[in-house]
């Protein structure tokens, strides 16, 4: 019962990978800020309460305060212009290094030494243009949405050693490859408005082309425009969209049924009122949720990292049942 129950679960999972392979690959622009829009505020909404009935993963009660704390600061940094892309790079570095240590590490002295460390680390390694990209722009956007649901995959079929987890896994590899590999399907510019709730995006989708080394923006007027800038578009899009419908897809993790009636009252309100935001104005919507939306990234570390460690975990004891005599 259970093996069917997982089967279903990556059947459903894979399907969702391809409507939006498709949903990219027809109209790009339009489906991530849709995607943004629609679906992103109801996976906050949803996704840090359940994170809260699991203690966010981590080992204890007053670790995620430290977490939440450090990303409301670098947010508030962030959108108040107080703190340069640098500094706002090193922060988030911090605060990764420091949500790996409090998920990994119990011992009180051990982690005030790994977080002086870190800090220290922060503070001299993080200095080039790269790691400001790296953690300043793609940790909280496309390595969140992209690279940590890849790992959930993985880790979710090591843990059920399915065929279908298998195939989910190279589905969403493949899926992830078509996006940048293929040619894109016709040939239309979106519209004066979509290019401007675009423009809130394109630090992402500059840092992107800068890291997948597929474009030069000093050179390229407009990254969204050109058969380079439909293809990042296309995976940024896909990426988004499946991060989102993938968590919808987990009811029995979420517990949907076990919500009360103020519970689904409450959230019905607060998605319809961010959607209506942004339907109002889309730039308003990205300010008014910019914090939320940021917090979730960073209350969802623990749970990255926990990913991980489960991975290695597993691959680790095949290993040893391998070697052993």
């Amino acid at each position: 019962m259970l093996v069917q129950s997982v089967d279903r679960l990556n059947t459903i999972n894979i399907g969702l990978m391809l409507i939006s392979l498709l949903a990219a690959f027809v109209l790009p622009f339009e489906v991530f800020l849709f995607s943004y829009a629609v679906l992103g505020p109801a996976h906050y909404l949803t996704e840090i309460p359940w994170l809260y009935r699991k203690n966010f993963f981590t080992q204890k009660k007053w670790d995620i305060w430290i977490i939440g704390i450090l990303s409301v600061l670098i947010a508030a940094g962030a959108f108040s212009g107080f703190l340069t892309g640098i500094q706002i790079s090193r922060s988030i570095a911090f605060t990764f290094i420091t949500a790996g240590i409090l998920t990994w590490v119990d011992q009180l002295l051990k982690r005030i030494v790994g977080i002086v460390i870190g800090a220290v680390i922060a503070c001299f390694a993080f200095t080039d243009q790269s790691m400001s990209v790296y953690f300043g722009i793609l940790l909280p956007t496309m390595i969140h949405v992209f690279v940590f649901t890849g790992l959930f995959i993985v880790y979710g079929s090591l843990k059920s050693k399915s065929l279908s987890g298998a195939l989910s896994v190279v589905f969403y590899v493949c899926c992830g490859v078509l996006s940048m590999v293929l040619p894109p399907i016709g040939a239309y510019l979106p519209s004066e408005g979509v290019l401007a709730n675009l423009q809130s995006f394109s630090s992402t989708h500059e840092a992107l082309a800068i890291f997948l080394n597929t474009l030069d923006p000093s050179v390229d007027e407009n990254i969204f425009f050109g058969s380079t800038g439909w293809k990042l578009m296309r995976l940024v899009a896909f990426s988004y969209t499946y991060h989102y419908l993938n968590w919808f897809s987990k009811t029995s993790i979420i517990g949907w049924h076990h919500l009360p009636r103020y519970g689904w009252v409450a959230l019905s309100v607060s998605c319809v009122g961010a959607v209506a935001l942004y339907a109002i104005d889309y730039q308003l919507g990205l300010q008014v949720l910019f914090m939320l939306s940021f917090l979730h990234v960073f209350l969802e570390l623990p749970l990255n990292f926990h990913s991980i460690s489960g991975i290695g975990k597993i691959i680790q004891a095949k290993y040893s049942r391998r070697t052993t005599p």
